[in-house]
């Protein structure tokens, strides 16, 4: 009877480990783009400052820096920006998981 109750209580936790380790197969494929595109984004904000000693505050500055999103899935938003910090966001305009990607220079970078 112990070593069935062994048996249960491994199972169940290799059971846990396995769901736990595979959310990102889960995740919504909306989210990934979204995703992505903050990525692009800070990519491109780092190239203009290099350029230019200053973040881009407009999405329109940065469109020689092959920054590209599809606007009807991806919402990509410069909230502020000035010389030495900026703060962007992107969310998925059809998820349903209402996942919002964060990059703040003050807050120390990316988060979700």
């Amino acid at each position: 009877m112990h070593f069935f109750a062994i048996k249960k209580i491994l199972f169940l936790s290799m059971s846990m480990f396995y769901l736990i380790s595979c959310t990102t197969i889960f995740e919504n494929n909306y989210d990934v783009m979204a995703r992505q595109a903050l990525f692009n984004l800070m990519k491109s904000q780092e190239i203009y400052r290099a350029e230019h000693d200053k973040y881009a505050n407009k999405l329109a500055q940065l469109s020689s820096y092959d920054l590209k999103y599809h606007t009807g899935i991806v919402y990509l938003e410069i909230q502020s920006a000035n010389k030495d910090e900026y703060r962007a966001i992107s969310l998925p305009a059809e998820s349903t998981t209402a996942r919002v990607f964060i990059y703040d220079t003050i807050k120390g970078g990316y988060y979700e």
